[in-house]
This record gives C-alpha cells, sequence and structure tokens, in this order.
C-alpha cells in the first residue's frame, strides 16, 4: 500500500483491509484516518469531548463532556457516515 502524507494508504484488497482493522481501536484508528469518523467532538456546552470506554455502547467508546457539570455523552458516530 502506498501512503503519502495528506492521504493514508488504502487497501487494495480484502486481505489489507482486513489487516489494517484487525482489532476495534485499530478499527476506529482506520476509520478516523480516511475521514469517516470525527477525531474530536465539542459537547453542547461548548466544552471539548474526550473519547471514553464505555460498556453500555455498542462501539465500547463514546465521546463525553468533560465539564464537571455537564457530562454528556454522544455516540462516537455522531456527525460521521454511519451515523443513522
Amino acid at each position: 500500500m502506498a501512503e503519502t502524507a495528506d492521504f493514508p494508504a488504502v487497501p487494495h484488497n480484502l486481505r489489507e483491509l482486513h489487516a489494517a482493522t484487525s482489532t476495534p481501536a485499530a478499527t476506529v484508528a482506520w476509520l478516523r484516518a480516511h475521514g469517516l469518523l470525527a477525531r474530536a467532538m465539542t459537547c453542547d456546552c461548548g466544552e471539548a469531548m474526550q473519547e471514553r470506554a464505555y460498556t453500555r455502547s455498542i462501539d465500547g467508546v463514546t465521546w463525553r463532556c468533560g465539564f464537571d457539570r455537564c457530562r454528556r455523552t454522544k455516540n462516537i458516530r455522531r456527525g460521521s457516515f454511519f451515523e443513522q
């Protein structure tokens, strides 16, 4: 796979795609590298959100507001190609 500084390598076949997405963390990283998931999220209150492990989410991670009085969560799919 060829890779440039502006655009990460795109798998040329299913074997390469499987290797690039072999774990949930690798899959999320690959999706972010290709612009399919957000790299950052801002809460409705205006504060930056952090990605946190969250067992109640089907993805196992979620965005969570860092502001103590807010603590809202958003699915990592929010605002992406995968949001329904």
